[in-house]
């Protein structure tokens, strides 16, 4: 967050990036052999997985420096 502030970043386009690179890098842990999935899950709700956590801590912030 204090990147954000600092640097006058878009927060939505920060946490898309963050989640993307952060997918990206499963996937490739994925392909290595070191990450497996279970019960359906694939790297499209580790995307949701990282995005939606990211989006609820940004908006809760954003809830309380409004209070």
């Amino acid at each position: 967050m204090l990147v954000l502030l600092k640097k006058k970043a878009k927060a939505w386009l920060a946490i898309l990036i963050t989640s993307f690179v952060l997918t990206f890098l499963e996937w490739l842990a994925n392909e290595m052999g070191r990450v497996i999935y279970f019960n359906g899950w694939n790297i499209y709700w580790t995307f949701v997985s990282y995005f939606l956590p990211l989006a609820s801590a940004y908006g809760y912030s954003k809830l309380i420096n409004k209070v």
